[in-house]
């Protein structure tokens, strides 16, 4: 009996432990960002925060200052297709290559994150545009809309801390809609 207890005693921490162990990637969810305080900072300044624009593709163009790391990536899905996943596509506009395309769900009630499925390194002074493509968006095309900022007359280029949105653009299957607003697509850096 003493060596079924000792076998229990020293087993249930191996157990537990390796139950700890299946390490669900971090995320950066909650942090600030340049984008998130950009996005604000435009609606302080007379733009609004709507929810429009039934295209397909949704995307804004920007470079930094400095080298980043992206660590999450932020949207929110309609309601209607909440189980649909989204394809977020980072695309290097100086060396006309995609550096990143994967499919993610994303919450219906509120902005949430994804980590990237690959390491996603940007560097300074190059030009790139990140894309949240829906082409799966069953009967109604409005199960594309997003959130974004607009105002009549746009000006761009918006920068906060190390970036800068040069342009935006909504398109396919409906648009385009060139520089009409900024796409709410979160960008947190590490």
């Amino acid at each position: 009996m003493n060596y079924l207890k000792f076998i229990i005693v020293i087993t249930t921490p191996i157990f537990l432990f390796s139950s700890c162990n299946d390490e669900e990637p971090i995320l950066c969810e909650g942090l600030s960002s340049d984008f998130q305080m950009l996005f604000q900072d435009i609606i302080n300044n007379g733009h609004t925060d709507q929810v429009t624009f039934d295209t397909e593709i949704h995307e804004y163009t920007f470079s930094l200052s400095s080298n980043k790391e992206i660590c999450g990536i932020g949207y929110q899905s309609q309601p209607e297709i909440a189980s649909t996943p989204y394809i977020i596509e980072i695309f290097d506009n100086s060396a006309n290559i995609s550096i990143y395309s994967e499919s993610h769900v994303f919450n219906s009630s509120k902005i949430s994150y994804v980590s990237p499925t690959s390491t996603v390194s940007l560097q300074p002074g190059t030009s790139y545009t990140i894309k949240r493509i829906q082409t799966n968006w069953g009967t109604f095309i409005t199960n594309t809309i997003g959130r974004l900022a607009r105002k009549s007359e746009m000006t761009f280029p918006y920068s906060s801390g190390d970036m800068t949105i040069n342009s935006a653009n909504f398109y396919q299957n409906g648009g385009p809609l060139i520089n009409s607003g900024i796409p709410y697509i979160d960008l947190i850096f590490e």
